[in-house]
């Protein structure tokens, strides 16, 4: 759970270059996939 929330506040910080040329909606989708993966 820590290595999760530490991964969502390091996306919401910007930390990850997800693209910023698509909605946000889709750059969450693509971040927690990529979350589901790790655990």
């Amino acid at each position: 759970i820590v290595a999760g929330h530490a991964f969502v506040q390091n996306l919401r910080r910007g930390f990850y270059d997800l693209g910023t040329d698509v909605p946000s909606v889709s750059r969450l989708a693509d971040a927690f996939a990529e979350l589901a993966l790790v655990i």
